[in-house]
């Protein structure tokens, strides 16, 4: 590619829209293809303000046509497309395009749950917004773990999953957007799983572990509370953590660090303009071996994939008959700034996650590369 000038001309949308067969909620792109000899692939582009858009999504050079999922109803998204070529060069935006996604009838509604009887456990996809939602377990547990997130990304503001008031027969749960923010969001999609507290054996001889530790400490004030599986694991396992209260107000979430299989370190985290001081929660954690097996007629995929960051990335797992119930947390904390994962396009073979950073501080989103492990099960 011999110029960016030559870039910007070769590139512009095609065609916009909403195939006639799609459900709300989801658009397609096409646009000409760039006939650059050094043509390494496109990037995709999109938000909801003109010109403002969040990570970008990679698309293959031999691909001129692509779909988005997940988009939020009664929302306009804006989008833009750009080459890149096999130095790393990247042209500038082509025109921008704009598609409002039609309301439906739709209320948010409880999918399909899994249960896991052999553990016992339970899991399931909800849609939430910023208002408490209660969910009933389909038994009754004596000492719940609940682990849920992450969250899609129909609303651009940072956000994440706060639940309180679990008992044995269920729990309440909603998003919570960072302080700074009006606190007002628009329905995401989530995962979340339930599990008797203890460790277990499956019959493939993976094992899993579901606890819970309290603390109060918060990064960077805090140093990081250490804890200690009850048994310890044949191999590393994907660890996967949730505040399970809401003792105090603020937004906090969790990020863990050195993972082994006698366990882990743990943190929360507030908005990064705060005093870094947060009263005692309980934090409820899942580990689970890396591997793939059955439990209970259910198929699960349990692995971390390395090296995701503020863009967007492809994680593949399954493949699975349909999207699965995908739970995912940071292994690492390879950077201090506050972030979590965000989801978008979920579906039987693969998912695109980013970290989202808060904007408190700083107008800075760049977060280094992390370590996330993800729980897929269908």
């Amino acid at each position: 590619m011999k110029s960016t000038t030559k870039l910007i001309c070769s590139i512009f949308l095609l065609i916009f829209g909403i195939p006639a067969l799609a459900l709300a909620g989801s658009a397609t792109l096409h646009w000409q293809a760039n006939t650059e000899s050094d043509l390494a692939g496109y990037r995709i582009y999109y938000g909801t303000s003109s010109r403002s858009y969040g990570p970008y999504i990679p698309v293959d050079k031999n691909t001129t046509s692509y779909t988005i999922n997940n988009l939020t109803e009664g929302q306009t998204y804006y989008f833009a497309l750009t080459a890149v070529d096999t130095s790393g060069n990247e042209s500038g935006y082509s025109q921008e395009v704009s598609k409002s996604i039609p309301e439906s009838d739709q209320q948010p509604s409880q999918n399909e749950v899994i249960v896991l009887s052999s553990l016992p456990a339970e899991a399931g996809t909800i849609r939430i917004d910023h208002e408490w939602r209660e969910i009933k377990f389909s038994r009754a547990y004596n000492d719940p773990i609940v682990i849920a997130g992450p969250l899609s990304y129909n609303g651009p503001n940072p956000c994440g999953v706060r639940i309180r008031n679990i008992t044995s027969t269920g729990f309440q749960i909603r998003i919570q957007e960072w302080e700074y923010l009006d606190q007002w969001h628009k329905m995401e999609e989530v995962s979340y799983m339930v599990i008797e507290k203890g460790h277990y054996k499956l019959p493939d001889g993976s094992e899993i572990e579901a606890g819970k530790v309290t603390t109060n400490k918060v990064n960077p004030r805090g140093d990081f509370q250490k804890v200690l599986f009850t048994t310890s694991f044949k191999k590393t396992p994907v660890v996967i953590t949730t505040v399970q209260t809401m003792n105090g107000p603020q937004m906090v979430i969790t990020r863990e660090r050195n993972l082994s299989t006698t366990g882990f370190e743990l943190v929360m985290s507030e908005q990064e303009n705060s005093d870094l001081w947060h009263v005692m929660e309980t934090i409820g954690y899942i580990a689970w071996e890396p591997g793939e097996g059955s439990v209970d007629g259910v198929s699960y995929d349990v692995k971390s994939v390395e090296n995701v960051n503020n863009n967007w990335s492809n994680v593949s797992y399954g493949p699975f008959s349909s999207a699965p119930i995908l739970i995912m947390g940071i292994q690492t904390t390879n950077g201090g700034d506050t972030a979590n994962i965000r989801f978008a396009n979920k579906a039987d073979r693969s998912v695109q996650i980013f970290l989202s950073e808060e904007i408190s501080l700083d107008n800075e989103t760049h977060h280094v590369d992390e370590t996330v492990g993800y729980l897929s099960l269908r």
